[in-house]
């Protein structure tokens, strides 16, 4: 089935969580994440930090309206 353009797949650019599809307004279960760079499976240009490390950079072409 589709996913909703507002569901978002969080995951550790590590590999060491997938926070899997949260729907808009939910949250997912505590984790043990003291650092890291993250992003969204389902939208490429959303990417972010845990823990004051640098957030890393959209790949190009990412842009997915978001």
């Amino acid at each position: 089935h589709a996913l909703s353009a507002n569901t978002h797949h969080i995951v550790m650019d590590d590999g060491s969580f997938d926070f899997g599809n949260l729907a808009p307004g939910a949250s997912s279960p505590a984790r043990a994440v003291t650092s890291g760079n993250f992003h969204c499976a389902n939208h490429p240009s959303m990417v972010g930090s845990i823990g004051g490390t640098v957030a890393p950079t959209p790949p190009p072409g990412s842009g997915d309206g978001y």
